[in-house]
């Protein structure tokens, strides 16, 4: 994300406005959600988070950083307070990816098999280690 993406204004229409122009497309705002992630590195993105908050637009936007809540406190804007809702996101751990991707028998399975001290099956196994890291 570049600090030119949102200046010289930060109203939300023209910063979607300039979006539309660089991706050339026009976002249907019914079925968009505006990611920005590791919006820290950039103070004019977390400003402008009050601009589409206050917007007669129903934006839907998510912003994400790894070192957000450091970048707040060290900030030379101001932060939108009350128009952000904060939530805090922790790692997945492989029980939960397999949910996550619908591998609910397989958690089970290996749970089982962890509580039991039972081996699993060759090919279960090889199918479990196949998940990316």
């Amino acid at each position: 994300m570049r600090d030119s993406s949102f200046s010289p204004s930060l109203k939300a229409d023209d910063i979607v406005s300039r979006m539309e122009l660089f991706f050339n497309v026009k976002f249907d705002l019914e079925k968009t959600v505006f990611f920005f992630d590791e919006i820290q590195d950039c103070e004019q993105a977390i400003a402008s988070l009050k601009y589409f908050a206050e917007s007669n637009e129903n934006y839907r936007i998510v912003a994400a950083g790894s070192l957000l809540g450091v970048k707040i406190n060290r900030m030379n804007t101001s932060f939108p307070v009350g128009k952000v809702q904060i939530e805090y996101l922790f790692p997945l751990d492989f029980e939960e990816f397999l949910w996550a991707l619908g591998e609910r028998m397989l958690a089970d399975a290996i749970r089982f098999h962890y509580v039991s001290n039972e081996p699993l099956h060759t090919i279960i196994h090889e199918k479990a280690s196949a998940f990316p890291a």
